[in-house]
């Protein structure tokens, strides 16, 4: 799973712990994402904006993906009542 908001970008790298506080002051960050092959000089994580749209892609063999969602704050992954 990846989330394809910002999905190969590297203009917002940090290491986890900024990650999520600049993913937290964003209106509209809902997940940080890490990929071994993008922002691992700048720490490793990126900040997405928007969705998160969740993404599957079978052909990764040698690509290590991690993702954290906010759920907390996207309404669009909150459980409904």
């Amino acid at each position: 799973m990846y989330v394809n908001e910002g999905h190969g970008t590297e203009t917002e790298c940090y290491n986890k712990s900024m990650a999520m506080r600049v993913c937290e002051q964003a209106t509209d960050c809902y997940a940080i994402a890490s990929q071994n092959d993008i922002c691992s000089s700048n720490g490793g994580y990126r900040v997405t904006h928007g969705g998160p749209t969740l993404l599957y892609n079978g052909n990764w063999g040698g690509t290590s993906l991690s993702l954290s969602l906010s759920l907390s704050l996207s309404p669009s992954l909150s459980p409904s009542p």
